[in-house]
């Protein structure tokens, strides 16, 4: 099935962690059209898309230590450590 277009907001603490969450999305079976707009000290937009949506994402997400939550209509990922 194609893609669900998401906007994500990556947290991190370090460039350390976010090269990290990075290469665990890139790396993560569905995930495609991974674009990174911004990055910040602390933050990333981060353009994707993913069959199922974000909460299928979530449920992928999670035993890698990740943490993907809908706050507004708004994603948010982070790891979860």
């Amino acid at each position: 099935s194609p893609g669900v277009p998401l906007q994500v907001q990556v947290e991190f603490l370090g460039l350390v962690q976010w090269n990290a969450i990075r290469r665990q999305l890139e790396d993560t079976p569905g995930v495609a059209g991974l674009t990174v707009s911004a990055v910040s000290a602390r933050a990333a937009d981060v353009a994707l898309s993913f069959p199922g949506g974000g909460e299928q994402l979530a449920e992928v997400l999670a035993p890698k230590g990740l943490q993907l939550r809908n706050v507004g209509g708004n994603w948010f990922l982070r790891s979860s450590f």
